[in-house]
């Protein structure tokens, strides 16, 4: 008479994933972070476009007879962020100007040329 024993397990690893945060800001500095007390009112900008885009994986081994997940190892790494402002003069988003009150000029010298820069730059096309 023999004693036979066996486990299932099971080895899984999730395709990793891109995943963009895209979220309107407000009294922000340039860099779409919270402008600090005394910043100058040209360097604060009441409303960009803030975008972060998240790369993320899973791995791991089960055990499917007992139920048991042995190990899962998982990470969520922030890619480099973008911060975009609405150029009314080309309809499209592109840099933030150096100073909110140069928004203006500067949006009639921009083109959708930006946005597909900003895009590549992210890696979307």
């Amino acid at each position: 008479m023999g004693l036979s024993t066996g486990l299932d397990a099971e080895v899984f690893a999730d395709v990793p994933k891109l995943d963009i945060a895209v979220s309107q800001v407000s009294n922000v500095t340039k860099d779409c972070k919270n402008a600090p007390a005394g910043t100058s009112l040209d360097h604060i900008f009441h409303n960009l476009t803030h975008v972060v885009p998240t790369l993320s994986y899973d791995v791991g081994f089960n055990a499917t007879d007992v139920n048991t997940e042995v190990f899962q190892l998982g990470n969520n790494t922030t890619l480099p962020t973008s911060c975009l402002d609405f150029l009314p003069s080309a309809s499209a988003l592109g840099p933030v100007p150096d100073s909110s009150s140069d928004g203006q000029r500067l949006g009639s010298q921009v083109s959708m040329v930006w946005v597909a820069l900003a895009f590549m730059v992210l890696g979307l096309i």
